[in-house]
């Protein structure tokens, strides 16, 4: 969840960079929604890949007791690239570069 909340403090700093662009802060609080649901997915996807769910910290420990199973790894390291990513595919594909710009410029200046 810490990766989301990063992602939306970017989006929140570019609504203010912004100065208050009303199809542009449509568009991020759309996409905070969507990265704080598909973040909270991945949460979940964690929690119930393995059973019992104590198997999924206790599977390299030898002096665990019980048997379990888990999904393939794969499954949450695909939906981890997907989430990660997704800020940044929009960014690059919806943001106009004179904002961009400003926003690069603010972080190097800061």
């Amino acid at each position: 969840m810490s990766a989301c909340f990063g992602e939306i403090s970017i989006a929140l700093l570019l609504m203010r960079i912004m100065n208050r662009n009303k199809p542009y802060e449509i568009f991020l609080w759309g996409l905070i929604v969507i990265l704080f649901v598909v973040t909270l997915l991945l949460t979940i996807l964690t929690f119930s890949q393995c059973t019992p769910v104590t198997y999924l910290w206790d599977q390299l420990n030898p002096e665990v007791g019980y048997k379990g199973s888990c999904w393939d790894p794969h499954i949450q390291q695909y939906y981890g690239y997907f989430q990660g990513g997704l800020l940044k595919m929009y960014l690059k594909g919806f943001l106009d570069a004179n904002i961009l710009q400003r926003f690069l410029l603010s972080v190097i200046s800061s």
